[in-house]
């Protein structure tokens, strides 16, 4: 069983998340009509400062010995990090303005990015859950999306469902987090993703 926790902590890890909500995203059969070299630098712009920067600047800053381990594991290591792929994540909102997509796309990964920014503030006295803010906000995205297209992709919205118990139930096998931590963590990426998505806040950031 403790091996099943830690290969779910492992896929869904929260940099992965920007990928799988990607993913998850341009399978919709609206974003079909859409120019295949926008989805394809949508991609490339989601993988590399949704994931690959934000991991280099973990890497880097275990390199130089600042934090030690990769995993985070302990609250007092997570500010720095957090901060670091807040920046990376508002970046990628910026370019993904730029490609012709609708608004609340790029809103979406600044929902994100507000999410680890409020981690940040949070963790300084409470290991609220990463993971569970990454699938939260996962779920909350699909939401939007579903709300902003009046479709109902309701396999998605029951698998990321199931995903969400299943990532909030390894994190408490392996004690990493309290019940607390685990709800307030998806509290916390679901109403960002889909609250902030829906403000008129987008000629402000873009």
């Amino acid at each position: 069983m403790k091996f099943i926790a830690k290969l779910l902590s492992g896929l869904f890890f929260p940099l992965f998340i920007p990928i799988y909500g990607a993913f998850l995203l341009f399978s919709l059969k609206v974003f079909s009509f859409y120019p295949y070299y926008y989805i394809r630098s949508a991609y490339l712009t989601i993988f590399l400062f949704g994931t690959i920067v934000p991991f280099a600047c973990i890497l880097l800053l275990y390199k130089l010995k600042k934090i030690p381990d990769m995993g985070l594991e302990n609250k007092k290591d997570r500010f720095i990090p957090y901060l670091c792929t807040f920046v990376s994540y508002y970046i990628c909102a910026l370019i993904l303005s730029k490609l012709a997509m609708p608004t609340y796309i790029p809103l979406l990964m600044v929902a994100v990015a507000v999410s680890l920014l409020i981690n940040a503030i949070v963790n300084t006295w409470w290991k609220i859950s990463a993971h569970m803010t990454g699938v939260g906000g996962m779920l909350g995205g699909i939401l939007c999306v579903s709300w902003k297209f009046y479709i109902n992709p309701s396999l998605w919205i029951i698998a990321i469902t199931l995903v969400c118990g299943m990532v909030a139930a390894a994190r408490l096998h392996l004690s990493a987090h309290t019940r607390g931590q685990v709800a307030a963590g998806f509290l916390n990426g679901l109403l960002c993703t889909i609250i902030i998505p829906n403000l008129k806040i987008g000629s402000l950031l873009f």
